[in-house]
C-alpha cells in the first residue's frame, strides 16, 4: 500500500489558513473526550486523514446531521488504528483514541495533557526526533517506532505524522509486533528453505495449484541436467516418463486430500534424454488449515542407483529361485527346531516325494529323516562350533521307507540383526559311490588275495609311473623284495635294447586314453640274467570324475614261450621255403610236362583233321584222349597246390544255378548217352534261385560229380540230379546206381590220389578230382560230401550259400564258327622248341599269316623293330632272358610298344599270368595249345598292318 497518498499536502494547508481566516472563530466545537476546543472544519479533517490511514475501517466524513463532536467521538471510539492528536510545539497529547489507550496500556486521563517523553513511551527517540523535524512534504511518511508500554513491554508501532492547523499534529499508530515477528518468521523460514534449497543434493520444487513449477533449486542440474530457470514455467507431467505421466493427475488428487506429506516415485527426464528414477515427498501448500490448496512443494532425489540395486536384487533374487527350483542339487531350508521351511523339487525327489509340497506337508521335522541320530548330532555338533558342517555323509529314510546316503552341506540363516532363524543345506545322493566304494574295498580285498598267491607279479602303479604295491611273487621273478621295489619305476630292470621302445609305448599309454596294454620285453633279474617278460596293464579310473586314478599290471615270465615262438617260427619259415619250393618245382614241372604235350596234343589235333584211314584215325584220337588225360592230370595237380598254398582265386558272385546245371548236363549227356545211362533233373524248387560261387569253377564242380556219375555207374543205369532250399542254403544233389561204396572207404573218398581200387579197372581217372571238387566248394563258402549204399549208388550233396541277382550275365551262346578268322599278318614267334615252332606253323597255315620265328630273346629283341610284326608271340622260359625282360624290351622300343604280345607258355600258374598282363601282354595262353582259342585270341589282337613298302625284306638275323 503507497502512504504517500496520505501526506498532508501545501494545497490543505493553504486552504485550512483561509477557513481561519474566513470563519474566525465560527464554528468551534468542544472536544468532549479531550475537553479541548477545536473548530468543526478542523476536527473534520484529521478525522477524514485518520479514517484514510485506517484502511476505511471508520467512515471518512460526517454524515449530515451528524455534530462535529460525535462524529470524533465516534472516531476515537471505534477507529482500529491508534489516533493522536498532540500539540505539536509541547507534544502533549491533547486527544487519544481508545485503541491508542489500548495498545500502550495507559487510561486517557494517564495521556492527556503529558507527553511521551514524560510517559517514557518512545524507545527510539532517533525515529521520533527525525519524524517531527521532517519537512513538509515528507510528512504523512510511515515509520516504524518502537513503544514502550506502561508495563514495559516493548511494541513495534507503525505510524505517521500529519499537521493540524492551530499548531496541532495528528499521529496515527498500529501496532506491528505480531506482523512484524511473523514477517520475521516468515523472512527466517523462506531464508532456511533457500539454504536447504540451494544446498540440499535433493531436488526442491515449487508448484502453483495446477502443478506448473514456479520454483526448482539448483540441484536440478546435477540430478536431471536442466538448470532451474530451464524448469520454471513446465507443467510437472512436461518431464516425466510417458507411463507415469498418465497417473500423474491421480498423485496429485492423492496429494491434495492428504493432510501431511505423501511420497511417489516416478521416472523423470534428463536432459540427455535419459531417465532418472525419483523418490518425492509432495505436500500441498494452504493458506490456511483446511483451506484450499494454492500450490505443492516437492523434495525429489535421485534413486535410479536403489532402483537398479533393486532391479539386481530382484534379478538375483530370481536367480537364486531358478538355481532353488531347477539345481540337481537337493536345498532344503528349516527352522531352527528342523520343521522343513522349503525345499526344491530335486531334495523332494532325493527324499523319494512327489512334490515339495508334499515334503513341507507330510514331515514335522527333518531330524526324523536320519536313519542314526548319531549323524544327526555329529551334524548339529558342527554348526555349533563352526557355524556350518561340510561334506557329512549321512544316511537319511526315503518316504518309501528304503535308505539313501547324502553328502551334506549345512549352515546356519541369520536374519538382518545376525540371530540364528534357521538352517540351510544342500544334498547330493551320494549311494551309487558308496556302493561303488564298497565293490571298490571288496575289490581291493580280492586284488589283495588275489595279488599276494599269484604266479604273475602284480603291480599297482601311479599315473606318473611310480610302483604303489608290488606283489610278493616279485622275489621268483626278479629276486627282490616287494619293498626293494616299492616308490621305484619300472625302467630301471629293462633289458637297453628294449628300454627305449617299452617306456615309449608305456608312456604314450599312461598319457593315453585306451584301457589296457600289452608289451612284451625283457627284464634284468638281480642275479644279472634276463627274462622275457609279458606285462599286460589296465587303467584304473574314478568312478566319478572318470580320471585316471592308477595302473595295474600282471608280468609273467614267457621265457620258454618265447623260446617256443622261436621254433615255431623257424618250423613256419622252413614250411614256406617248401610251400616255394614246390611251387617252383610244380611250376617248372608244369611247364616241363607240358612243352611236350603241346606237341603231342597240337599235331595229334592236326592228325585228327588230317583225311586218314579209320585205323590211323583211331590211332590220332588215342594220342590226343591220353594228352588230355595227362593235360587234366597236370591241371589238378596244381589246381590242389593252389587252394593247398591259399593262391587259388574265386571270384564269388550271383550264380544261376540252374544256368549252371544245364551247362554241365549237356556237355555230360553225350558220354551218358554211349553208355546208355538215363539222366533225370529236377531243380524246379531252385530254377529262379542264385548262388554264391565263381561261375567257372561251378562249372567244374558239376562236371566232375556228373563225370564220375557216368564212369562209376553200371551200363544201363541212372542218373538224378536235383536240387532243394533250406532257408538260406541251396542244396544240389547228384545220385548214380553204381556199385556204391563201403562206410569204411567213405573217409577215403576225398583223399587226392585215392581212387578206392579203382585204378585195378578200366575207368579212367586220376584221384584228384572229389579231393579238388571239395576244396572249389570250400573256397566258395560252401561244402561237398557223400553218402552212399554198396549195392544201391552213392549221392553227393553240394551246398552253397543263397545269393540275390544283380544283373544279367552277357550272352555266350555265338558259336566257334561266328568268331572271325585270322586276318592276313605277320608274326613274330619267340620260342626256343622247334616242335612247338613247327606246331605254330602248321596250326596257321590255312591262314594268310606269315611266321618269323626267334629261338633266343636277344635275337628277338634285335629284329623286333625291324620286322613289322602285326602281333607277337612270346614264350617266357627262354635260354638267354626271361620272358619278363623279353617284353619289357618290346615295349621301350618305339616300333613295338603298341604291337600286341600274346604270351604262350607252359607256365600256367596265376602269378606268372598276372605279372605278365601287368608288364604289358595283351593275352596269356597256356600250353598244350587249344588251336581255336590261338585263333581267336590272334584275331582279336591282331592290328591291320599299313601297305608295307615296295621290296621290304624281314631281317635274316635268326631265322
Amino acid at each position: 500500500m503507497d502512504m504517500q497518498r496520505h501526506s498532508w499536502s501545501h494545497a490543505d494547508e493553504a486552504r485550512r489558513r483561509a477557513c481561519a481566516e474566513r470563519c474566525g472563530r465560527r464554528g468551534v466545537v468542544r472536544c468532549a473526550l479531550s475537553e479541548t476546543e477545536m473548530s468543526e472544519s478542523c476536527l473534520e479533517q484529521p478525522a477524514r486523514l485518520a479514517a484514510d490511514h485506517s484502511g476505511g475501517s471508520v467512515v471518512a466524513g460526517r454524515p449530515d446531521g451528524m455534530s462535529a463532536d460525535m462524529f470524533v467521538a465516534a472516531l476515537l471510539r471505534y477507529a482500529s488504528d491508534a489516533i493522536a492528536v498532540s500539540d505539536r510545539g509541547s507534544g502533549r497529547f491533547l486527544v487519544v483514541s481508545d485503541s491508542y489507550c489500548a495498545l500502550t496500556g495507559y487510561a486517557r486521563d494517564e495521556l492527556i495533557g503529558r507527553t511521551s517523553i514524560e510517559l517514557g513511551l518512545v524507545a527510539d527517540h532517533a525515529v521520533r526526533s527525525e519524524a517531527l523535524g521532517a519537512a513538509d512534504h515528507e510528512l504523512g511518511a510511515i515509520r516504524e517506532l518502537r513503544i514502550r508500554r506502561k508495563d514495559g513491554e516493548i511494541r513495534l508501532f507503525e505510524f505517521s505524522v500529519q499537521l493540524l492547523a492551530g499548531g496541532l499534529m495528528l499521529t496515527v499508530s498500529r501496532d506491528v509486533t505480531e506482523r512484524r515477528q511473523i514477517e520475521q518468521q516468515l523472512q527466517e523460514s523462506e531464508e532456511r528453505f533457500r539454504l536447504l534449497a540451494e544446498n540440499s543434493r535433493d531436488v526442491i520444487r515449487l508448484y502453483d495449484a495446477d502443478a506448473t513449477i514456479r520454483y526448482a533449486s539448483p540441484s536440478s542440474v546435477a540430478v536431471l541436467g536442466y538448470a532451474p530457470q530451464e524448469l520454471v514455467g513446465h507443467h510437472a507431467t512436461e518431464f516425466q516418463h510417458p507411463d507415469d505421466a498418465a497417473s500423474s493427475k491421480g498423485r496429485h488428487e492423492a496429494v491434495a486430500a492428504a493432510n501431511g506429506e505423501v511420497t511417489v516415485t516416478y521416472r523423470s527426464r534428463h536432459k540427455d534424454g535419459g531417465y532418472v528414477w525419483l523418490e518425492s515427498s509432495v505436500r500441498a501448500l494452504r493458506v490456511e488449515p483446511g483451506g484450499a490448496v494454492t500450490g505443492f512443494q516437492e523434495a525429489a532425489r535421485d534413486i535410479s542407483d536403489r532402483k537398479q540395486a533393486e532391479q539386481a536384487l530382484r534379478a538375483a533374487e530370481e536367480r537364486y529361485r531358478d538355481l532353488f527350483e531347477n539345481s540337481p542339487t537337493g536345498i532344503a531350508r528349516v527352522a531352527v527346531d528342523g520343521t522343513p521351511l522349503a525345499v526344491n523339487p530335486a531334495w523332494a525327489s532325493l527324499m523319494g516325494y512327489d512334490s515339495p509340497e508334499q515334503f513341507t506337508t507330510e514331515v514335522a521335522s527333518t531330524g526324523e529323516l536320519y536313519v542314526d541320530p548319531a549323524d544327526r548330532e555329529a551334524m548339529a555338533q558342527a554348526v555349533l562350533e563352526h557355524g556350518a558342517a561340510r561334506g557329512l555323509e549321512v544316511r537319511l529314510r526315503r518316504r518309501d521307507g528304503t535308505m539313501v546316503w547324502v553328502a551334506l552341506d549345512v549352515s546356519t540363516a541369520t536374519n538382518a540383526d545376525g540371530e540364528v532363524v534357521g538352517l540351510q543345506g544342500s544334498g547330493v545322493d551320494i549311494t551309487e559311490r558308496k556302493r561303488v566304494e564298497e565293490a571298490l574295498r571288496d575289490s581291493e580285498e580280492r586284488f589283495r588275495l588275489l595279488a599276494e598267491n599269484s604266479s604273475d607279479v602284480i603291480n599297482r602303479i601311479s599315473p606318473d609311473g611310480t610302483w604303489r604295491y608290488v606283489s610278493p611273487s616279485c622275489r621268483s621273478l626278479y629276486g627282490y623284495d616287494p619293498e626293494e621295489m616299492i616308490g621305484r619305476s619300472g625302467w630301471w630292470k629293462i633289458h637297453p635294447d628294449d628300454h627305449a621302445s617299452v617306456r615309449d609305448d608305456a608312456e604314450a599309454f599312461m598319457a593315453g586314453s585306451d584301457e589296457t596294454a600289452t608289451h612284451e620285453f625283457r627284464v634284468w633279474r638281480r642275479d644279472g640274467s634276463y627274462v622275457w617278460v609279458e606285462s599286460k596293464a589296465r587303467r584304473l579310473r574314478d568312478p566319478i570324475s572318470g580320471e585316471t586314478i592308477e595302473f595295474q599290471s600282471a608280468t609273467r615270465d614267457i621265457t620258454d614261450r618265447k623260446a617256443a615262438d622261436g621254433e615255431v617260427r623257424r618250423a613256419k619259415d622252413e614250411a614256406e621255403a617248401a610251400n616255394r619250393a614246390k611251387s617252383e618245382f610244380l611250376s617248372r614241372m608244369s611247364h616241363e610236362l607240358r612243352t611236350p604235350l603241346n606237341a603231342i596234343l597240337g599235331f595229334g589235333q592236326l592228325l585228327e583233321r588230317a583225311p586218314l584211314e579209320e585205323r590211323q584215325h583211331r590211332h590220332a584220337e588215342h594220342v590226343v584222349k591220353g594228352g588230355r588225360h595227362l593235360l587234366t592230370l597236370i591241371d589238378e595237380v596244381l589246381e590242389i597246390s593252389r587252394i593247398e598254398s591259399g593262391n587259388l582265386g574265386v571270384s564269388v558272385e550271383p550264380v544261376p544255378l540252374a544256368t549252371s546245371v544245364q551247362d554241365a548236363l549237356e556237355l555230360i549227356k553225350p558220354i551218358a548217352d554211349q553208355r546208355d545211362i538215363r539222366i533225370d533233373s529236377d531243380i524246379s524248387a531252385t530254377v529262379d534261385l542264385h548262388v554264391m560261387a565263381d561261375a567257372q569253377r561251378l562249372k567244374q564242380v558239376l562236371l566232375n560229380l556228373l563225370s564220375n556219375a557216368v564212369k562209376y555207374n553200371t551200363p544201363g543205369g541212372r542218373i538224378r540230379v536235383f536240387g532243394s532250399l533250406e532257408g538260406e542254403t541251396l542244396l544240389l544233389r547228384v545220385s548214380d546206381t553204381g556199385p556204391g561204396i563201403a562206410a569204411k572207404d567213405l573217409r577215403r573218398l576225398f583223399i587226392p590220389f585215392d581212387r578206392l581200387g579203382a585204378e585195378a579197372s578200366d575207368v579212367e581217372g586220376t584221384g584228384l578230382g572229389l579231393a579238388l571238387s571239395r576244396r572249389l566248394a570250400e573256397a566258395m563258402g560252401g561244402s561237398l560230401n557223400a553218402t552212399s549204399e554198396v549195392g544201391a549208388g552213392s549221392t553227393f550233396e553240394l551246398r552253397l550259400t543263397r545269393g540275390e541277382p544283380t544283373t544279367s550275365s552277357p550272352d555266350r551262346t555265338a558259336s566257334d564258327k561266328d568268331r572271325p578268322k585270322v586276318p592276313a599278318c605277320r608274326v613274330l614267334y619267340v620260342e626256343d622248341n622247334i616242335s612247338n615252332l613247327r606246331l605254330i606253323e602248321e596250326i596257321l597255315a590255312d591262314q594268310d599269316v606269315e611266321v618269323i620265328a626267334a629261338a633266343t630273346g636277344r635275337l628277338a629283341l634285335d629284329i623286333a623293330p625291324g620286322a613289322r610284326a602285326d602281333v607277337i608271340l612270346l614264350d617266357v622260359n627262354l635260354p638267354d632272358m626271361t620272358g619278363d625282360e623279353v617284353l619289357r624290351g618290346l615295349r621301350a622300343y618305339p616300333e613295338t610298344a603298341a604291337t600286341p604280345v600274346i604270351v604262350l607258355t607252359a607256365d600256367a600258374t596265376p602269378a606268372t599270368r598276372r605279372r605278365m598282363l601287368k608288364l604289358g601282354a595283351s593275352a596269356h595262353l597256356t600250353k598244350p595249345i587249344d588251336i581255336e582259342l590261338l585263333k581267336t585270341t590272334l584275331a582279336d589282337n591282331t592290328i591291320i598292318p599299313a601297305v608295307p613298302e615296295e621290296g621290304l625284306e624281314p631281317p635274316t638275323r635268326g631265322l
